[in-house]
């Protein structure tokens, strides 16, 4: 399944996991971790999508925002989490997971 297919399909999906997708955090952990790390709901939104591998250009267009909005949250991620890039942002999540067991 090339990229496009899989952007159209996690639309129709409302942007939650399809086949051969996982989320790396329960919805509680999701929102323990926004607390932590005080984020806004259009972050962790972005950081959600963001986890799932979802290029910025998708995460636009699935959240009906333009582009540099898009990257604008992910500096606020960024800056927020203490990291210096989308791989680095993915660890500190995994990070997390391990620190906070699910509720």
């Amino acid at each position: 399944m090339s990229k496009s297919t899989k952007s159209r399909d996690r639309s129709a999906n409302n942007g939650k996991p399809i086949d051969g997708e996982f989320d790396l955090l329960t919805p509680e952990q999701w929102v323990q971790f926004a607390e932590t790390f005080r984020l806004s709901e259009r972050e962790l939104e972005v950081l959600i999508l963001t986890s799932r591998n979802m290029p910025r250009k998708a995460i636009a267009g699935e959240l009906h925002i333009a582009f540099d909005t898009v990257n604008t949250f992910c500096d606020r991620l960024h800056k927020k989490t203490r990291v210096t890039d989308r791989l680095a942002l993915v660890r500190r999540l995994v990070e997390f997971v391990r620190s906070v067991p699910p509720t």
